[in-house]
């Protein structure tokens, strides 16, 4: 699949609901998900902000925390599997995701192990 990325400046731009305008996030069938950096929870100050923010427009940001197990012996397989046990607890939707630092390597990788399953990534 094709991906067009869109490239933030400062990590204040993400916080601006208007860089996901496009992606339609409440569209049946869509869900968002920001996915934290490493040492990042799903508690991080970009996290929330963009969560706090989306909320204001009654848009669900989900936030998993990829620290799994914990964040002493998190693997990539651990967090790759998190978005995936994620995808399964709510009903297999796509996905429009947001990623920072790691987490956009995860949100990039889990895109390519998933043809069809993401349909936009903003890292």
């Amino acid at each position: 699949p094709s991906f067009r990325l869109r490239l933030l400046g400062q990590s204040s731009d993400l916080v601006a609901p208007k860089m996901l305008s496009g992606a339609q996030p409440t569209r049946a069938g869509v869900a968002i998900a920001f996915l934290h950096g490493f040492a990042g929870s799903p508690k991080s100050v970009k996290g929330v902000a963009l969560q706090d923010a989306l909320r204001q427009k009654n848009v669900l940001l989900h936030i998993p925390d990829l620290n799994s197990p914990s964040f002493e012996r998190i693997t990539y397989t651990a967090a790759l599997a998190t978005i995936t046990q994620m995808h399964e607890d709510l009903g297999r939707p796509k996905w429009n995701f947001v990623g920072s630092s790691l987490g956009g390597y995860f949100a990039a990788r889990s895109a390519m192990l998933n043809p069809g399953v993401v349909e936009k990534l903003v890292l």
